[in-house]
């Protein structure tokens, strides 16, 4: 997909504006608003049940100070969310045990 990275780069973190290397295997990626993580059917795929459509998301709650924030890579070409820029949408940890699932998020879409 458009702006996927599934090996090992060296980018500007546009968050922190800092050169990094960015390997995003074996990561966890998350992002605190849903408008990202409902973007474009990249993160969350759509599934029919009795005849409905619908999305799902996870909602959790993340350790601070475990993860890292950067930009989206979604190939996005315009703002994303319009509380949060594209810089610092994209939040991720390679870290165990520092997130917890505290919800189900259910997005009717179709009755067909």
């Amino acid at each position: 997909r458009s702006g996927h990275i599934d090996k090992t780069t060296m980018r500007i973190n546009e968050y922190t504006g800092r050169y990094e290397e960015f390997d995003p295997r074996m990561k966890i990626f998350f992002s605190p608003t849903i408008a990202y993580c409902n973007y474009g059917d990249v993160y969350m795929k759509s599934a029919r049940l009795n005849g409905k459509w619908y999305r799902f998301a996870l909602q959790l709650r993340v350790q601070p100070g475990t993860y890292s924030i950067g930009q989206e890579t979604v190939g996005a070409r315009s703002q994303i969310d319009p509380y949060m820029s594209n810089s610092e949408i994209e939040w991720y940890t390679s870290e165990l045990h520092t997130h917890v699932v505290t919800g189900v998020l259910i997005q009717k879409i179709s009755d067909m």
